[in-house]
């Protein structure tokens, strides 16, 4: 698995947790202590 690949399994597993949870993007953000605009491009 090369970096690329590692990166969108993540994203991907990111956005599951955070629509489960009921996140907005904002607050996810905010509890995993980056700002919105780097969270998710």
């Amino acid at each position: 698995m090369n970096s690329e690949q590692l990166i969108e399994q993540i994203s991907q597993r990111a956005i599951l947790i955070r629509t489960e949870a009921g996140y907005s993007q904002e607050t996810m953000a905010s509890i995993l202590g980056i700002s919105k605009k780097r969270s998710y491009k």
